[in-house]
């Protein structure tokens, strides 16, 4: 049995201008897909990421990604403040760490992230000294490799 779950839904849309009935709409499709959700995925602790307007990227976007006012350009913290990893997810680490031992999946639709967070954690949590053994299941991280058969 898998056990302290958290779902992490990432990308989610906020409308800035209330007169853009476009952006409102999509914001309220997106409100009314998480009020019809599973409640099994309901009842679990739950932590929101807003939609990014650029590409997160790399280490730096990583960490701008929770940072105030990230919507509006790149975010660079004074020197004496950055962390490898941005503290919201620190403090997720900080959870995932409390039980000594485990298995943590990130799963979600393509292009969401997963990859990212699972090798922040990873990093995190083997800065913390902690043996990490980080693995994929996704078949599309190894259709380089793979060869047709003959047939």
């Amino acid at each position: 049995m898998v056990s302290n779950q958290r779902l992490i839904l990432n990308g989610i849309f906020h409308a800035t201008k209330t007169e853009d009935r476009a952006a409102v709409a999509f914001e309220r499709r997106g409100q009314e897909a998480l009020a019809t959700m599973p409640g099994a995925l309901g009842a679990l602790p739950r932590q929101e990421i807003a939609l990014s307007p650029r590409p997160l990227l790399g280490a730096n976007a990583l960490r701008t990604m929770f940072a105030d006012g990230a919507a509006v350009g790149p975010v660079r913290p004074p020197a004496a403040a950055r962390r490898d990893v941005p503290a919201p997810l620190v403090r997720l680490v900080d959870k995932l760490e409390a039980p000594g031992r485990g298995v943590i999946m990130t799963m979600g639709k393509g292009g969401v992230g997963k990859t990212t967070v699972a090798a922040a954690i990873a990093l995190e949590l083997t800065r913390r000294g902690h043996p990490v053994w980080l693995s994929t299941t996704d078949p599309a991280a190894h259709v380089s490799g793979a060869r047709p058969s003959p047939g």
